[in-house]
């Protein structure tokens, strides 16, 4: 902060007095006491810094951070939020901050990286004699990553248009075949167009996504025509054989998901 100090300077004025042949004379002034220079205003005093406080925290973001690293998505806990959001004005507090903001503006399926801002907190915290290391993401959680990426991708409207066609086709098999039979064409049709987005390989080693797909594919192509099923009551063999091999990719696909990304994505 800069200061501005006003000093105040006196000067005495000699006063000449003399005429003719006259001795002169130097009158002065009455004795009087110098001005007084104003006093120097106080710095704004600086925020308060809790050394212990700060270390606490840097311990704690050691602690959060492998599990963080993993997560998706990520976020501070509820103790590293409160620091975040609150008043300290410290290095420390201000970087932690930013880290969260940017958390919450991470991308679905982004993990955490350094581009979220880790690296200033470990800055701060190796200045206050904790040391963080930065983890690795665990394979599991990066097949995460990519599946749910994949999953919130172009895929996503294959997806749910071939679900909501199999619930209908579900709905009306029993009441109405023709227009059961017409959902279930709709359902092979965005199976086919699903192929074009292959499932993580990571998620699905096997390939189950993909027979499963093929499945409703040939069960839509083998159902034949709705008005010829209508006349006759029911699928033809060869469709209701398709939809039975569907079923069973599926069921093999989630037990596969539930050991490469420990997730039950599909209900």
């Amino acid at each position: 902060m800069k200061e501005i100090i006003i000093l105040a300077a006196a000067g005495a004025v000699a006063l000449l007095a003399g005429c003719g042949g006259a001795s002169s004379a130097i009158h002065r002034p009455a004795s009087s006491s110098p001005a007084a220079a104003p006093a120097t205003p106080s710095p704004s005093p600086s925020p308060s810094v809790n050394t212990t406080q700060e270390v606490s925290v840097c311990k704690d973001v050691r602690r959060w951070l492998p599990g963080a690293w993993s997560q998706d998505p990520p976020q501070l806990n509820a103790r590293l939020t409160a620091y975040a959001n609150g008043s300290q004005q410290t290095a420390l507090q201000t970087d932690l901050s930013a880290l969260d903001t940017n958390l919450f503006n991470l991308s679905p399926g982004g993990y955490m990286g350094t581009s979220t801002g880790i690296t200033p907190v470990r800055r701060d915290c190796a200045a206050l004699g904790v040391k963080i290391t930065l983890p690795t993401v665990a394979p599991d959680a990066r097949c995460r990553h990519r599946f749910r990426t994949w999953q919130d991708g172009p895929v996503q409207y294959e997806i749910d248009s071939m679900s909501n066609a199999l619930g209908s086709f579900t709905k009306y098999s029993n009441s109405n075949i023709a227009v059961a039979v017409t959902f279930l064409k709709i359902a092979g049709t965005a199976a086919g167009l699903a192929k074009h987005w292959p499932m993580p390989s990571c998620a699905d080693p096997d390939g189950y996504w993909h027979t499963y797909l093929k499945g409703i594919q040939a069960t839509g192509r083998d159902a034949g025509s709705p008005s010829l099923d209508a006349a006759l009551g029911y699928l033809p063999q060869t469709a209701i054989s398709d939809e039975q091999n569907a079923q069973s990719a599926f069921h093999s696909l989630r037990s596969e998901l539930t050991q490469s990304i420990q997730r039950h994505p599909f209900g």
